[in-house]
């Protein structure tokens, strides 16, 4: 039973592009929030 389900599961490769599909966006997000929030000048702050 365990040999069926590990021969269908993804190749390793695919499963860690599949981690960076989710990580590098959220990374994106976080490091453009916190250019905002330090970076702009006081009347652009909401």
């Amino acid at each position: 039973m365990w040999e069926m389900i590990v021969r269908r599961l993804p190749s390793g490769m695919v499963i860690v592009c599949t981690i960076f599909t989710v990580v590098i966006p959220i990374c994106f997000y976080t490091v453009s929030d916190l250019i905002h929030k330090y970076g702009d000048p006081p009347w652009k702050r909401p």
